[in-house]
C-alpha cells in the first residue's frame, strides 16, 4: 500500500480546512466605513447661476389679479417690485419672505410707496407660490410708531418651533435712511401672522459722532451660532480710518435658552465687526461700504454675503461679496474678488443686493435681488447654487 494512504483521515481533513481558510483570508477585502464628503469653503467661482433667472419677476403675469398688494384699496392689477428675499426650510417646504411694493416714486407715483412683507412657498426653491395672497407683515397703523411708514428687508430664523422675524422699519419715506431702525416679531403659525416685540426697535442709530452706527442702522441678518443668536446689520458713521463716513457691518448677540423660550429681549452692545478691505474697495475710489448682509454657518464658521456700494455718481449696490470668520467676530477673510456683479445678469442694470445664503446639506443656495429700474422695470429675485463638495 502507498505510504500516503497510511496518513490518518483526521489529518487530511485538518490539512484541507486550514488550506481553505488561508485562501479565504487572502481574497476577502477589508470592510471600510463610507467616506463623508469634505465640505469646502465657497469660492467666488463655485456658483452655478440658474438659467431661468429671475425665479420671481415683477412682470410675471401669474400675479395679475391674484396677489393683493394693497388690501386696503380696490387694486385688482399690480406690478410687484420684489426685493430682499430670505429663504428657509420649514418642514419639507421652502418658504420665502420678501419685500414688495406696487411701485417706487416717479412723476406719476406717490412719493412714499408702502413696502410690505410677503410669504411664498416652493417645493424646489425655483417655482414660488404666494401663501397667503396678502401681506403677512406691514407698517404700523399708528402714525406715531417708529415703523409707521414701511417695513422691509425681512430675515427669519426658526427656534424651538417659533419663527423670529427681524426687519427694517421707518417712520418717514423709504429713502429717509436716517430714520431706519431694526425691529423683531414672532410667529407660531409658520410666518402667516406675527406679533411685534414690545421692546421694538431693538437697534437704533446712536447719534454719537464717530460711533460706527452713528447715523444709520438696518438690514438685519440673523444666524444661530454656538447657542447664541448673532444679529448682523449694516451701519453708517464717521470713520477715522478713511476720514469720512463708511458703511460697515455691525453685530449684536443674545444667548438662546435651549431649555425654554427665548424672548429676544436681552442683547449685547452693538459692535463693528467688519469693514471693507481697503485694498479691494478703497474709500478714496468712492467705494462706500458693505450693506444688506446675509449670514450662514458652514462647518462651524460664519459666512457673510454682502452688497458692495459705490457712491459715484450716485449710491448704488454694484457687487455681491463673500467674507468668512472662524468665530463670526474676528479674523475675517475677505475674498479677493466679488461673487457676482450687476453686469452678470441681463435683467439687472441698476443694482444687485440682498444676498441670502441658505445651506441644504452640502448645497449652498444663494438668493439675491436686483432690478432694471428705468429700463424694462424688472424687479426680481435671482438664484444660484454651489456644491461645496467640489
Amino acid at each position: 500500500m502507498n505510504s500516503f494512504c497510511k496518513v490518518p483521515l483526521i489529518l487530511l481533513l485538518a490539512f484541507f480546512l486550514f488550506s481553505c481558510g488561508d485562501e479565504d483570508e487572502a481574497t476577502i477585502s477589508p470592510i471600510t466605513a463610507p467616506q463623508t464628503p469634505t465640505i469646502n469653503d465657497p469660492t467666488p467661482g463655485c456658483f452655478a447661476n440658474y438659467a431661468g433667472n429671475p425665479v420671481l419677476e415683477s412682470q410675471d403675469v401669474q400675479w395679475d389679479g391674484v396677489f393683493d398688494i394693497d388690501e386696503d384699496s380696490s387694486v385688482d392689477h399690480w406690478t410687484p417690485r420684489w426685493a430682499d428675499p430670505h429663504v428657509l426650510k420649514i418642514g419639507t417646504k421652502m418658504v420665502m419672505f420678501v419685500s414688495a411694493s406696487d411701485d417706487f416714486p416717479s412723476a406719476a407715483d406717490p412719493p412714499d410707496p408702502d413696502i410690505r412683507l410677503y410669504r411664498l412657498e416652493s417645493n424646489d426653491g425655483i417655482s414660488w407660490t404666494p401663501n397667503p395672497n396678502t401681506p403677512v407683515f406691514k407698517r404700523s397703523s399708528t402714525p406715531s410708531d417708529w415703523d409707521s411708514s414701511g417695513t422691509e428687508t425681512p430675515a427669519v430664523i426658526e427656534f424651538q418651533g417659533k419663527l423670529h422675524l427681524f426687519y427694517t422699519g421707518y417712520d418717514e419715506g423709504f429713502a429717509a435712511s436716517l430714520r431706519y431702525r431694526v425691529g423683531h416679531a414672532t410667529s407660531t403659525d409658520e410666518g402667516i401672522t406675527w406679533t411685534r416685540d414690545g421692546n421694538n426697535p431693538i437697534l437704533s442709530p446712536t447719534g454719537v459722532f464717530l460711533d460706527f452706527n452713528e447715523s444709520i442702522v438696518g438690514e438685519p441678518a440673523p444666524v444661530i451660532h454656538n447657542n447664541q443668536l448673532y444679529l448682523y446689520f449694516t451701519a453708517v458713521g464717521a470713520n477715522l480710518g478713511v476720514s469720512t463716513t463708511l458703511q460697515v457691518i455691525g453685530l449684536t448677540k443674545t444667548v438662546l435658552d435651549i431649555s425654554g423660550d427665548w424672548d429676544g429681549q436681552t442683547w449685547t452692545s452693538p459692535v463693528s465687526v467688519l469693514e471693507p478691505d481697503q485694498s479691494i474697495y478703497p474709500r478714496g475710489d468712492d467705494w462706500y461700504g458693505y450693506t444688506t448682509p446675509g449670514a450662514v454657518e458652514i462647518e462651524g464658521k460664519i459666512h457673510l454675503y454682502v452688497s458692495v456700494v459705490n457712491d459715484n455718481p450716485s449710491w448704488e449696490m454694484i457687487h455681491i461679496h463673500h467674507v468668512s470668520s472662524p468665530d463670526g467676530e474676528n479674523n475675517w477673510m475677505q475674498d479677493s474678488t466679488y461673487t457676482f456683479t450687476k453686469g452678470d445678469f441681463p435683467w439687472i442694470n441698476n443694482g444687485i443686493h440682498s444676498p441670502n445664503p441658505y445651506i441644504d446639506g452640502s448645497l449652498l443656495m444663494l438668493y439675491f435681488s436686483g432690478n432694471d429700474f428705468g429700463g424694462t422695470g424688472t424687479f426680481g429675485v435671482g438664484y444660484a447654487s454651489c456644491d461645496l463638495t467640489k
